[in-house]
């Protein structure tokens, strides 16, 4: 075992926000690190639940802790990777199972993505949570013909197409 991680265990309780060392070796806040490795073991099982015929299980602590990592990571696939223009609004319809939710990000002034309610929106998709997961987490690319019959984008429509592509946040 690694000194510093030895040391850290060591020390207990584990403060969430301390710095530790992430994937690829920055560091990274410990709340962080456990979210992200929550997310790729619980992706990982539900791929070899696939593979061997068994239902998928989303309605579990893991699942929800990835819910809230991917669906968080919204307000920047709007504002950065789909660079959307400054004051628009992307609504998002999550219509289950397990994750069903409605939410909206816009671009604020100073072109970060921020969530908002209430707005009229230029763009929405809807999708099941099993299909926006695929599409986060790579599982189901965005040109698949299979898209257009999982998600609905109303709205700008090169807006839609710009998130689409940027959905993807797990390598």
């Amino acid at each position: 075992m690694v000194p510093r991680r030895a040391a850290q265990l060591a020390e207990g309780p584990h403060d969430l926000s301390a710095m530790v060392m992430g994937p690829f070796g920055s560091d990274r806040p410990l709340r962080r690190v456990l979210t992200m490795r929550t997310l790729d073991a619980w992706l990982h099982e539900l791929d070899i639940r696939q593979a061997l015929g068994l239902p998928d299980r989303l309605d579990c602590a893991a699942g929800r802790i990835t819910a809230g990592h991917l669906l968080s990571s919204l307000t920047a696939i709007w504002a950065k990777a789909a660079a959307a223009p400054i004051g628009t609004t992307l609504e998002v319809r999550v219509t289950g199972p397990v994750i069903a939710l409605t939410l909206q990000v816009t671009v604020d002034e100073q072109g970060r993505g921020v969530e908002i309610s209430g707005a009229d929106p230029d763009l929405t998709l809807t999708a099941s949570w099993p299909d926006l997961l695929d599409l986060m987490s790579g599982r189901l690319a965005s040109d698949d013909p299979a898209v257009a019959e999982r998600v609905t984008l109303t709205g700008e429509t090169a807006l839609g197409t710009r998130v689409l592509t940027s959905l993807k946040v797990v390598p």
